[in-house]
């Protein structure tokens, strides 16, 4: 496993968009328009930035699968975060989504434990290798990582296909948002 670095981003930016174009969070979030591909590409750039500010990104060895997750005990807040909201609010939201967003974001919130934790974001493999154990591998790399470092991951999925995936590994559902317009699923994987 290891840390992308700037040359890494196109690279991470295409797995992820592969993995997530048809996502149910990534319509939620994103004004579906005749625009929706480029929105949905400013999203993973908002979070590429986000996670360098607030976490890390993470590839597999040979660079088939990438992370992005945030560390809770960073701070959120600057005038850096704060642009790079208000740039999603123009270039991937809407205005008129933004109650719907903040509802949504609360809700998550609340699912999160108050210690210091990891938020894995995305996890995103190449589509022409999922299956066949990448993803399984990398994640448990990750996990790892959360172990040393005695840190909670969370995380939550709108995909029931993912839901034994994340629990061959440790992790426990802790919360069902059914009321967000798709059926939510909060998990946490505690550290050994």
């Amino acid at each position: 496993m290891i840390k992308a670095t700037p040359a890494d981003k196109e690279l991470c930016l295409k797995i992820l968009k592969d993995t997530f174009h048809n996502s149910y969070s990534a319509r939620y979030v994103i004004k579906q328009d005749q625009k929706k591909d480029q929105r949905f590409q400013y999203l993973l750039e908002y979070s590429w930035q986000k996670a360098l500010m607030r976490g890390e990104v993470w590839l597999n060895d040979d660079k088939s699968a990438c992370a992005i997750w945030l560390n809770s005990s960073k701070s959120a807040f600057s005038m850096k975060a704060l642009w790079l909201d208000l740039n999603l609010v123009f270039k991937s939201v809407g205005f008129r989504r933004i109650p719907k967003i903040l509802k949504r974001q609360k809700a998550i919130k609340k699912t999160q434990p108050t210690s210091a934790h990891y938020y894995l974001w995305y996890l995103g493999v190449d589509p022409s290798i999922q299956g066949k154990g990448t993803g399984s591998s990398f994640m448990k790399e990750l996990l790892q990582q959360a172990d040393i470092n005695n840190m909670q991951v969370v995380l939550e999925t709108a995909n029931p296909k993912n839901l034994p995936f994340y629990e061959r590994l440790g992790f426990k559902i802790t919360h069902h948002l059914d009321y967000l317009g798709y059926p939510l699923k909060a998990l946490v994987y505690q550290p050994k």
